[in-house]
């Protein structure tokens, strides 16, 4: 092969790697990254309690969570915290890492799954700080129906599991 037919098969190859190669390895890295992620994300388990007498004006069951994680963003930040609950209507998020505004008074949670990532607009109802950091409950602002049939579901695996 002669100079030329060297430098036109390298600009042939140049707009195939870099249109068809890269794009296919980039898909790949985050097909194993989302896989890495969501195994490592915990899957509803714990127990549940219905409308607690007393204090607690609560209608609906609540689900207590082990291990369950979401981010918090609000106005001055976007923070990692626990999930202490759910039910249809509301979230309880504890030990809140960062500054959060106790003035503020609409927050967007991320609250991950393994199988799905839920997007929810909520409404402070009660804020504590605790010796971890934050404590808030929440009530959750035009629910959707994925969002309740994961709260359904959970409700009946955690009834259904051996005690």
């Amino acid at each position: 092969m002669t100079t030329l037919q060297y430098i036109v098969t390298f600009l042939w190859l140049v707009p195939v790697i870099g249109l068809i190669v890269v794009p296919l390895l980039w898909s790949l890295f985050r097909s194993l990254y989302t896989g890495v992620t969501h195994s490592r994300l915990a899957d509803i388990r714990g127990y549940v309690t219905a409308e607690a007498p007393g204090i607690e004006k609560r209608h609906l069951d609540r689900i207590h969570l082990e291990g369950g994680r979401a981010y918090v963003d609000e106005e001055d930040g976007c923070y990692e915290a626990s999930v202490a609950d759910i039910s249809k209507d509301g979230i309880c998020l504890k030990d809140i890492s960062g500054n959060v505004n106790p003035e503020s008074d609409q927050l967007k949670v991320l609250f991950r799954t393994r199988r799905k990532d839920y997007i929810l607009k909520a409404r402070p109802t009660w804020k504590k700080l605790t010796d971890r950091g934050y404590a808030i409950g929440a009530g959750i602002q035009g629910t959707t129906s994925e969002w309740d049939k994961l709260v359904e579901d959970a409700i009946r695996s955690v009834n259904a599991a051996p005690a």
